[in-house]
């Protein structure tokens, strides 16, 4: 996304913001994002963890894997930074990281049929 031009628009959401305390592992959510073109999508995600003092005092992340045929095998890739997050319809944050890379097919290195 580039600053200054406008994207077809998200449908509106809460502008209420979910304190990082109320974060818990397990919870549900979903974050929106420009995949091609201009047209905005969503897709689902879930906490697995919060990592506290992650990037120095009081920089914390919410650690989420996504979920969905478009960013399971993908995850966050460059352009989705600054896509929102939402949990429990509140705004929890921004996609902004990407922490390794985690192969997604099988130990023999061959995907399942």
């Amino acid at each position: 996304m580039v600053a200054g031009i406008p994207l077809a628009a998200a449908p509106p959401e809460s502008n209420e913001i979910l304190p990082l305390s109320q974060v818990r592992a397990g919870m549900q959510g979903y974050a929106y994002t420009v995949f091609a073109g201009d047209q905005v999508e969503k897709f689902d995600l879930v906490v697995v963890g919060v990592m506290p003092n992650f990037m120095g005092p009081k920089q914390s992340i919410i650690l989420v894997e996504l979920k969905g045929p478009k960013v399971e095998h993908t995850g966050v890739v460059a352009g989705m930074s600054g896509s929102p997050v939402y949990l429990e319809g509140k705004l929890a944050g921004a996609l902004s990281l990407k922490l390794g890379v985690f192969y997604k097919g099988s130990a023999g290195g061959r995907d399942a049929d």
